[in-house]
């Protein structure tokens, strides 16, 4: 590029084995700190990352529980573009129980390493100064199958967290079925973190229901209450397809404040109205 100074180079190999009962993933991916893409974009630059993954995954034949086991390891390692630091490093390990019924279990362990070049406000008034800090994570997590009446993703987390401790509940994906027609997707994320400079939680709770009156028009309703910044949003969507190929969208929301008593108190509201028209030639 015209007028660059730096490291205008950038470069990947990749190899990737796919067996049903082994796998196996080398990548290696290199930005320099110049580099231009010319066409689309590169989310950073000045930086080497290489990442491993091995996989064993067996089909117990004699099992009527059982459909397959895995067993996976990978390892993710980030550097800056002269490989003279290390920003980011993870070893993770994982082992996944896939059901006949659809349903999965899973472990997982993670060690991470983490280099902050700068302070980084994790929370109103908690600041995380710059250094070097490690963690690790232990997490359970059990699916349930689409097929169900009820299904979605339940996990739970424990390990350190930048020199404190974290804990996490979340139910994710999920969906219950009250008719052909009516469906409900719940969502909870819960987090309790304990850092020397301070202690805080996140609470997120949404919710969305979808009736689909005809294969032609649905209206979906999706409402969300986040603790941490006192906001409850709130949004109805109508979107009808009056000819092939051609939709009215209709799409109300608002957004309301929780720190005060009573009914929460209007902090924004809209109105969006979209059609569109296929025309053939």
């Amino acid at each position: 590029m015209p007028g660059a100074t730096g490291d205008q180079s950038s470069y990947r190999g990749r190899f990737d084995y796919a067996h049903d009962r082994y796998g196996l993933q080398l990548d290696h991916l290199r930005v320099g700190d110049d580099f231009n893409p010319e066409v689309g974009f590169t989310r950073r630059t000045n930086f080497r990352r290489t990442t491993a993954a091995v996989r064993f995954s067996p089909r117990p034949r004699a099992s009527r529980l059982v459909r397959k086991l895995n067993w996976n390891a990978n390892y993710d390692y980030i550097t800056d573009g002269r490989a003279t630091r290390i920003e980011n490093r993870q070893a993770a390990a994982n082992f996944q129980i896939e059901f006949h019924s659809g349903d999965t279990f899973s472990t997982d362990y993670s060690h991470d390493f983490e280099y902050l070049p700068q302070d980084f406000e994790i929370s109103p008034d908690i600041v995380l100064p710059v250094g070097n800090y490690e963690y690790d994570t232990f997490r359970l997590t059990y699916n349930l199958g689409q097929q169900r009446s009820v299904s979605g993703r339940a996990n739970v987390a424990v390990g350190s967290f930048y020199n404190g401790t974290k804990r996490e509940a979340n139910f994710s994906s999920g969906r219950i079925t009250l008719s052909s027609r009516v469906n409900i997707e719940p969502g909870v994320t819960l987090h309790w973190i304990d850092l020397p400079q301070g202690n805080f939680q996140t609470r997120l709770i949404t919710a969305r229901v979808i009736y689909t009156g005809s294969p032609r028009s649905l209206i979906s309703s999706l409402m969300q209450y986040n603790a941490s910044d006192h906001t409850l949003s709130s949004s109805v969507r109508l979107r009808w397809e009056y000819r092939p190929g051609s939709d009215l969208f209709v799409v109300y929301s608002e957004g309301r404040n929780t720190t005060v008593g009573g009914v929460p108190e209007l902090v924004n509201r809209s109105l969006a109205v979209k059609i569109t028209r296929l025309v053939r030639f």
